[in-house]
């Protein structure tokens, strides 16, 4: 009885493992928020159509996957599983050049990334307040930027944990943005059926939608678990 209330306990989804893995799902979803920067890429390619949109994306992705998965296998390489939040806590910048220009390059990239994530986050709040960016006075954008800006700091400051946020913000608004809206958007746009868009398309789409559902219920309820553990 005690091994099997041992294993139980193991597998149970309250159990660090099974917590662990969700919140791991969380923050993988979190990296298909970057679809929100697509209007604003078409709008500003030179020669603009789905299949040269479709073709710089597939790139664009090919070449990010690689990155993170060089990037996390030789961290876990160097550290194991010592590595709980982020692995750039255990590089010492003051006494390693190399890590130091890294950490330039990281501060940098954040700045960068930064900008190209609020531009479609104003012009959201712009659209709801009714405003239009292309009129709006440059003194109010700079405010309302500058107070989105420092919004985003003090919750950086204040938020402790980096997993954390990419878990939350991976598993309701990734799985929201990224899957559950799309799949929903597809079905109701209408001519929606087995026989027009076929068995893959079809299956796909509910799969999608389903995908998006587990993330933002199990997903956000392991981030919310994790926080008051």
């Amino acid at each position: 009885m005690d091994l099997e209330a041992e294993n139980f306990v193991m597998m149970s989804p309250c159990s660090s493992q099974a917590t662990g893995a969700i919140e791991g799902l969380s923050i993988f979803m979190f990296s298909y928020l970057c679809h929100m920067n697509c209007f604003s890429i078409f709008g500003e390619m030179r020669k603009p159509s789905a299949r040269r949109m479709t073709l710089h994306t597939a790139c664009s992705m090919a070449l990010c996957c690689i990155a993170y998965i060089v990037a996390g296998f030789f961290g876990y390489a160097d550290f194991g599983d010592e590595v709980t939040d982020t692995v750039l806590v255990f590089y010492d910048v003051r006494r390693d050049v190399l890590m130091a220009i890294a950490y330039a390059g990281i501060v940098f990239k954040l700045c960068v990334g930064f900008a190209l994530c609020m531009q479609p986050a104003r012009d959201c709040c712009y659209y709801i307040i009714g405003w239009d960016v292309a009129t709006i006075p440059a003194w109010k954008n700079c405010l309302f930027c500058g107070v989105m800006a420092l919004c985003a700091l003090l919750l950086g400051l204040f938020i402790p944990v980096l997993n954390t946020v990419f878990g939350l913000l991976g598993s309701f608004c990734g799985g929201t943005l990224g899957f559950c809206l799309p799949a929903l958007y597809r079905m109701y746009c209408g001519n929606w059926s087995l026989g027009t868009v076929g068995i893959v398309n079809y299956v796909c789409t509910y799969l999608l939608l389903m995908a998006g559902v587990v993330a933002v219920v199990f997903g956000t309820g392991a981030s919310l678990y994790g926080v008051v553990r």
